[in-house]
């Protein structure tokens, strides 16, 4: 597989006179070691804090009370959250307020509640960046998502939610509720909204999703989205390949709705998304990207699976979209527009993100093939035999640090004879000697790639 630009990680660092210069922590932080000093943030809600370790929590958690500081994770866990409550306002901090920040937290455990529940906050005014939940959330109420129940504030940015997230209305993998923006976010847990407004990132968007991808399966009454239920402003580069279900009206692909909010003069829009899940719902109001819109939302450059119209028939529109068969969504030309050097790859199946690329999709396993080249006897006496087997193994997209064959799940290093490596026209090329195995022996021929059994066909 060709990408147009790789993708990687680069990490500057500046110097002057030899010496590097390194960021000073920040004067005054407090670092967390326990469940106990993570609990006394509550007594000070503006302070600036980084874990320091692994915390599990025992017992019924209490919210940390609204947060204005900064929270650094630094990549633990708090494993063990619970709260099992018929309130609202639930998570691992009640609320973020204005300018507060919690970034680099992995969170485990289960939320019970009411509304505004997320596994990091239930509402925030400030900032979440690279949080990952792994919570499964239950809510009887509104604005209920895995990071965050509604955000209105400095956005969410690099975070995934793992867990099986179920609310009433405005439920999302994300957040319920987004005024403001959801960047290179990801979910992959079930979500099901047990009324209106259901979508696998956002329940009710009014701000901005931008490269975001669900796997997720959505489950919903009304307004039932891969992506978004019901969408008043922006979604762009982004796609769903979940199964998206509605048990009323309107589901789709990417939103189950799209409306301008009365009186707000923007004009919403969905822009280069994609959909290859199923849709299942009322036949007139389910699309393949939107279930439903008005006339003002414009959907520009969104190709969805073949099999099920692109907006349903129960709406009036004007837009760009297009049907593609399984092939044609491996072909670039199909994608003409997208922005195929910065936003999205090329994979050997689909689009994916480059910010946040599906790791199995873009990686390519190596492949390997043998051929016997000879056979002959090594003992006149007793009739035994030996053969000469060649084997070349063609790397994918990985790179192979580690090599080594097997005959009949037996390495061929005990087997005895293989020769040294060598590489031919960007394949790896092995000449291997069967000394105790007759020919008629050898049923299986498998490389080990970093590991990695690959099973090699016999020609």
């Amino acid at each position: 597989m060709i990408l147009r630009k790789a993708i990687g990680v680069l990490l500057i660092t500046s110097s002057f006179a030899g010496i590097s210069a390194i960021p000073a922590e920040a004067e005054n932080v407090i670092h967390i070691t326990t469940a106990s000093e993570l609990a006394a943030i509550s007594n000070d809600t503006n302070g600036s804090y980084v874990l320091d370790n692994d915390i599990h929590l025992s017992g019924t958690w209490t919210p940390i009370n609204e947060f204005y500081g900064s929270f650094d994770g630094a990549g633990h866990k708090i494993t063990g959250l619970r709260i099992n409550s018929t309130g609202s306002m639930l998570g691992l901090f009640k609320s973020i307020g204005l300018k507060g920040e919690v970034k680099n937290i992995d969170v485990y455990g289960s939320i019970n509640g009411a509304s505004l529940i997320g596994a990091i906050a239930g509402q925030s005014h400030g900032s979440i960046s690279d949080c990952n939940s792994y919570v499964t959330i239950t809510a009887t109420g509104q604005y209920t998502g895995g990071i965050v129940g509604m955000t209105e504030g400095y956005g969410i940015t690099r975070c995934t939610n793992h867990g099986n997230v179920t609310g009433n209305t405005c439920t999302g993998g994300i957040a319920g509720y987004v005024g403001d923006t959801v960047l290179n976010c990801i979910n992959l847990g079930t979500i099901t909204g047990n009324d209106d407004n259901t979508g696998g990132i956002v329940g009710v968007n009014r701000g901005i999703i931008s490269a975001c991808y669900n796997t997720g399966a959505v489950n919903g009454d009304y307004y039932v989205g891969g992506i978004v239920g019901y969408n008043r402003y922006s979604v762009k580069n982004s796609y769903n390949t979940a199964t998206v279900t509605s048990t009323a009206l309107y589901s789709g692909g990417i939103a189950g709705t799209s409306e301008e909010a009365a009186g707000s003069g923007f004009k919403p829009t969905i822009l280069y998304c994609y959909n290859i899940g199923g849709i299942v719902g009322d036949p007139n109001y389910r699309g393949g990207i939107v279930g439903d819109k008005d006339n003002i939302t414009v959907v520009t450059k969104c190709v969805y699976l073949s099999g099920i119209r692109g907006i349903s028939s129960g709406s009036t529109y004007k837009d760009t979209i297009t049907e593609l068969s399984i092939n044609q969504f491996k072909i670039e030309n199909y994608f003409s527009g997208w922005d195929l050097d910065s936003v999205w790859a090329m994979s050997a199946e689909r689009p994916v993100l480059q910010a946040i690329p599906e790791l199995e999709i873009l990686r390519e396993p190596a492949t390997a093939s043998a051929v016997k080249l000879d056979e002959f006897t090594t003992n006149t006496d007793t009739g035994k035999k030996a053969s000469a087997w060649k084997v070349t193994v063609t790397p994918g997209t990985d790179v192979i640090t580690n090599l080594n064959v097997k005959i009949n799940n037996t390495p061929a290093n005990e087997t005895e004879g293989i020769s040294i490596p060598k590489v031919s026209g960007g394949a790896i090329v092995f000449g291997i000697v069967v000394n105790i195995l007759g020919s008629n022996d050898v049923t299986s021929v498998t490389a080990v790639v970093n590991g990695e059994d690959i099973a090699a066909s016999i020609e």
